[in-house]
């Protein structure tokens, strides 16, 4: 007499997000503003606990999204998903701080790039609306916000097709607005700089030719400086097998 074969046991992380219950939203708008090139986040408003200015302030934030331009971009996103890969954002919507109250933030970032972040939150895949790969200024884009947003995961992800699109052929469709981007991101010191810097350096005099005027001076010295240190490297025809896409990360535990 044969036994019932026992029913099989998913293997699931404890700690990672799901959908199998409802779930509460919190929304993110977009600014307005016509400053987005620097995707910087808008610091959440700490309250005083117990302080009876609090109603106070919360009464008005949320009077003035009351009023937000209806035509301003809103992401309505699972506060679960979201806090589970951001300590920035659980920190906001969970803490003592105004977001916290509201469930709401807004963000003077790029549309594009923050629908690429989104979707990564819940298909942990860096595409575009239309399924392909971001063009590299929007893929910068997102790599910034991940940095603001303490999410490195999402970091070397995006790196990976940052260093996909910079190995292939041809002049790369941004790469001018790319480094200067690069370059004017924290204090110039960033992976976005050094996968700039290898990609003049080993590009062929048709690539540069095409984005010498957009490139700040201070990538192509670097540049210059890594080509002349370069002596008979392992490396292919174009010179690019000598580093990967894992040079460039930001997490220790992706490096390995």
């Amino acid at each position: 007499m044969s036994s019932a074969a026992p029913a099989p046991v998913c293997e699931t992380k404890s700690n990672a997000p799901n959908l199998c219950v409802p779930q509460p939203f919190v929304t993110i708008c977009i600014a307005a503003g016509e400053n987005k090139a620097k995707d910087e986040a808008t610091k959440p408003l700490l309250l005083e606990v117990d302080s009876e200015e609090n109603s106070d302030i919360i009464d008005n934030r949320l009077a003035a999204l009351a009023i937000t331009d209806t035509k301003a971009p809103k992401f309505s996103i699972h506060k679960n998903i979201i806090c589970h890969y951001s300590p920035y954002f659980s920190a906001a919507f969970n803490g003592n701080f105004i977001e916290g109250q509201t469930q709401t933030m807004t963000l003077d970032v790029d549309e594009k790039a923050f629908g690429v972040l989104v979707n990564w939150l819940y298909n942990q895949v860096v595409t575009s609306e239309v399924g392909a790969r971001p063009l590299l200024v929007t893929l910068a884009k997102v790599w910034m916000m991940a940095e603001e947003f303490l999410m490195p995961g999402l970091q070397d992800q995006v790196m990976d097709e940052m260093f996909k699109t910079c190995k292939g052929p041809g002049c790369i469709e941004g790469f001018g607005e790319f480094t200067q981007l690069a370059d004017t991101h924290g204090n110039g010191d960033n992976s976005l700089v050094d996968l700039g810097v290898w990609t003049l350096t080993w590009c062929c005099k048709e690539f540069a030719d095409h984005h010498i005027d957009k490139i700040p001076r201070a990538i192509v010295i670097k540049a210059f400086q890594h080509f002349k240190q370069a002596h008979q490297p392992a490396h292919d025809k174009a010179g690019k097998a000598t580093r990967k896409a894992t040079d460039f990360y930001v997490s220790k535990d992706n490096k390995e």
